[in-house]
């Protein structure tokens, strides 16, 4: 009987042994992560910017709003320093579906009528037809402002590259036809915002944002806003793309 019970006891030993812990081991812990958590904030790269998609593009599927199966969303933080990683994408930057589009007041609205009442507006577009613009005159707009591009007719065409940097790039229009585009904004927290009552995707083309490299903090991206009123169309897809600013060493 002895001998059964001794491999016991020098059991039970080895287990109490094997879980053991130190008095200061949770402390310890919740030291490491605060530490990790200040590191964070004071290396972490910069936030995408927030990504607001409304109109027909969504739908409410009994309280779940689905993205139009043509346009998909990409968020990624900014890389930080000291070994921190990339930042987590935060709750308030998290993207935003809404089958209806926000009410203007009607000042707004009377605005808007006007600005896209008439003209067309071709944004590196090379065939188009006469039955695309039948009607229309265009209208010359100024590509060279470098904080804010503002563009406002009843149709809008764009083709290809679109690069920018500034503050914000305002679309506006009854018509608006994107083919095979690559825009981006890079700058300071701002916004791209696409108001139209009819959007045709031609070819795959993309729309994103990115925040300038800093050192000591990350930036944040500017925002997208996307409002497509009454019909999408087209066979072609749209990728909405925002990237935090990385944080570069100081030398």
């Amino acid at each position: 009987m002895k001998n059964v019970i001794l491999p016991l006891v020098a059991l039970t030993l080895t287990m109490s042994a094997c879980s053991y812990k130190s008095p200061t081991e949770d402390l310890d812990k919740a030291i490491a992560k605060s530490q990790r958590d200040l590191d964070a904030i004071l290396y972490g790269g910069g936030q995408p910017g927030k990504i607001n998609v409304s109109g027909v593009a969504v739908k409410d599927e009994s309280g779940y709003m689905l993205l139009d199966k043509r346009i998909n969303i990409s968020q990624t933080g900014g890389m930080g320093a000291r070994g921190v990683g990339v930042a987590v994408v935060g709750e308030k930057n998290k993207p935003v579906f809404s089958p209806n589009v926000k009410e203007k007041s009607a000042q707004l609205a009377s605005a808007h009528a006007g600005l896209t009442s008439e003209g067309y507006i071709n944004l590196g577009c090379e065939n188009l037809t006469a039955e695309d613009v039948q009607g229309l005159e265009e209208k010359i707009v100024d590509m060279s402002t470098s904080t804010y591009g503002f563009f406002a007719a009843k149709k809008v065409f764009i083709c290809g590259e679109q690069n920018k940097s500034g503050l914000s790039l305002s679309i506006i229009a009854e018509q608006l036809v994107l083919k095979d585009i690559r825009m981006t904004l890079v700058g300071l927290a701002g916004s791209i915002s696409i108001e139209t009552q009819k959007l045709e995707l031609v070819g795959s083309n993309l729309i994103g944002t990115t925040a300038l490299s800093s050192e000591g903090f990350g930036m944040d991206a500017p925002d997208i806003d996307l409002a497509v009123e009454k019909e999408l169309s087209g066979s072609g897809n749209l990728s909405l793309i925002s990237i935090g600013g990385a944080v570069v060493e100081k030398k």
